[in-house]
């Protein structure tokens, strides 16, 4: 599969002045991730961590005022088409930690799994098993890295569970078929319009943005690419005949 690639900006959007904080942490705030001052957080958001004096100095850092030749160490934000340093400021991203969960019974996609926001759901004969929110998810959290056997791309064995990855000008492949963690089982909608997560590699590994908010029990999905989908059309209909 092909990594994602942001659509370029016109022109960039005049972002909001946030004033400097002194103890600034990550929230969840209705439907975003968001950054507050320690003071002002209160009972209706959820706070996910502090953020260190050295990520903070750089959040808001803008590299280029479009998305033309975005590196891989920046991130781009949607919102505002501009491209940071590390995060943008007015929306910024949290990253969720990979984890293994040992006390788990079941193969590695389990026990990676970070149940105290997802489900593995069984999506029906066509779809096979997915993943399901089991709490309302807000825009910003990135989930990742995909894990998986890494390849050259033109080696690679399973490429429907693969992610390419542009490295050094090379393009390597994580194929997540027999030893992928948890977003191995997040499936692709029917047209890249419905997908409520996307894509971003950063830094060498593909990861997994919610970019819409994901409701309590709706399934979460990313496009994997228009090759991939049209094979995937050929595959449901297929499926939907026997």
């Amino acid at each position: 599969m092909a990594p994602f690639t942001m659509k370029s900006a016109k022109s960039a959007k005049k972002t909001v002045e946030i004033p400097k904080m002194t103890s600034p942490h990550y929230v969840i705030d209705g439907d975003q991730v968001k950054l507050v001052e320690h003071r002002d957080i209160n009972e209706n958001m959820e706070v996910l961590g502090a953020v260190t004096k050295k990520v903070y100095e750089q959040l808001g850092k803008l590299k280029n005022k479009t998305f033309k030749n975005v590196r891989d160490v920046h991130i781009a934000c949607n919102q505002c088409h501009q491209v940071f340093l590390t995060s943008c400021l007015e929306h910024p991203l949290f990253w969720v930690p990979n984890q293994i969960d040992r006390a788990v019974r079941g193969p590695y996609t389990h026990k990676t799994l970070p149940a105290q926001y997802f489900r593995i759901s069984d999506e029906g004969r066509v779809k096979g098993q997915g993943i399901r929110a089991i709490r309302n998810i807000p825009t910003g959290l990135v989930f990742g890295p995909y894990e998986g056997t890494r390849t050259l791309a033109k080696d690679c064995a399973n490429p429907d569970y693969s992610w390419d990855i542009l490295v050094n000008g090379e393009t390597w492949a994580v194929d997540g078929k027999k030893n992928g963690n948890w977003l191995v089982l997040i499936n692709s909608p029917n047209y890249q319009r419905e997908a409520n997560m996307v894509a971003l590699q950063h830094k060498g590994e593909m990861n997994y943005v919610v970019y819409k908010p994901i409701r309590q029990g709706e399934e979460l999905t990313v496009w994997y690419g228009a090759e991939f989908g049209k094979r995937l059309a050929k595959w449901r209909k297929q499926a939907e005949k026997e």
